[in-house]
């Protein structure tokens, strides 16, 4: 999904907000729901000013979970189960209402040489005959498909220490027919040390592995393909030729739509798997009253691999005469690539404090310094 807090204030950058995990950029898909203690947005300028330029289009601040002081361990078991299904795609008009509308079409056109006729619009009213067999693509593109979650953590603590331990594991399997889906698991520590009545310490630190998979699908967005397919094939056209699943049929002038052939089989397989842990620490000095020192570093670290392989395929026409299955074009050549990418980044932030109220009134001040480091190699080969 998309976040706004302050609109679109550029057609030329990205209008999304600062997403700061414990206090170090991150991303709200990738973290567990489990692990989230709470989240604060930050919309007005004075206040998300501290994080300059980064902060034009907002902050979501999200603080994870940590145990609580003088409690007994407990340890947490969250799960569900359910089902999505795309509920807010239109259906397309259906094989007669689409030949009675192309008929209409060329008589107010006064065309003579009809493509359809009042014959062929009463076979496909009756839809038995063979060729005259309407194809719903809406309900063959988009299914209804699972998709589960399990999270255990532990947190407790003593006196002078609190902790949090958490594993998850996500399976969401694509709605879209023989997609494949996404896999994620995640681990989340938390530990906080009180050494002495005005020095803290605390170390967080979590990983991720996110699997991405689906077919090997023609062009650059494997996404925006079901949903072409859905509106582009024709409801008079069906994914193989004579019904037979070994010979798919032309569907018009981008038989990369036809998701008879987009699957793991007959189109290849694209995975894309990140691998990500990030350890940050964080210090707490309370050098007078309402006067506090702190300090954060955080190091980053991220690596993908993407395997995509594309495979050649042919589409077929049906002669009844012969009996036999015509090639009439497909892909010449299959396309193979591979991405090796790393993300580094290391953070430094410096911070001092002063809070004092007077009576009704109050001051708070905040002096802060902030380095970031981030190298991001790439390679990518293709064959």
């Amino acid at each position: 999904g998309t976040i706004r807090i302050r609109g679109v204030g550029s057609f030329g950058a990205t209008p999304s907000p600062l997403v700061l995990v414990d206090g170090l950029p991150g991303s709200l898909s990738d973290l567990t729901p489990a692990d989230i203690d709470n989240i604060s947005v930050l919309k007005d300028a004075s206040s998300a000013a501290i994080y300059g330029s980064r902060a034009a289009n907002g902050v979501i601040l999200v603080t994870t979970k940590k145990g609580k002081k003088n409690t007994k361990s407990t340890v947490t078991l969250n799960t569900y189960y359910g089902w999505q299904h795309v509920s807010r795609l239109p259906e397309p008009a259906d094989a007669v209402t689409y030949v009675e509308n192309y008929i209409q079409s060329e008589t107010i056109q006064g065309k003579t040489s009809r493509l359809y006729s009042k014959e062929d619009l009463e076979k496909w009213r009756q839809g038995t005959e063979k060729g005259y067999m309407p194809f719903n693509w809406y309900d063959y593109i988009w299914v209804t498909s699972p998709q589960y979650y399990v999270n255990a953590n532990v947190s407790g603590g003593s006196d002078k220490i609190n902790y949090y331990f958490s594993v998850g594991h996500m399976n969401q399997e694509s709605a879209i027919r023989n997609y494949g889906g996404m896999k994620r698991y995640n681990v989340q520590m938390n530990v906080e040390a009180q050494v002495t009545d005005k020095f803290k310490i605390g170390m967080n630190m979590n990983g991720r592995i996110k699997q991405l998979r689906n077919p090997g699908v023609p062009g650059t967005d494997d996404y925006s393909n079901p949903t072409a397919a859905t509106y582009r094939n024709l409801p008079t056209v069906r994914p193989f030729a004579n019904d037979n699943p070994n010979y798919p049929a032309s569907v018009g002038s981008d038989n990369g739509l036809n998701f008879g052939l987009l699957n793991f089989e007959k189109s290849g397989t694209f995975e894309d798997t990140w691998r990500m842990a990030q350890l940050n620490l964080n210090a707490e000095y309370e050098i007078i009253k309402g006067l506090k020192a702190k300090a954060l570093f955080g190091y980053y670290f991220a690596s993908e691999l993407l395997n995509n392989q594309e495979y050649t395929y042919r589409v077929y026409r049906y002669d009844e005469a012969t009996d036999e299955y015509v090639d009439v074009g497909g892909r010449a050549s299959a396309w193979r690539e591979r991405t090796n990418a790393y993300v580094e980044e290391l953070t430094s932030n410096i911070q001092l404090a002063y809070e004092k109220a007077f009576g009704a009134h109050s001051i708070n001040a905040v002096i802060g310094f902030e380095a970031i480091k981030r190298d991001t190699p790439k390679s990518w080969l293709h064959a």
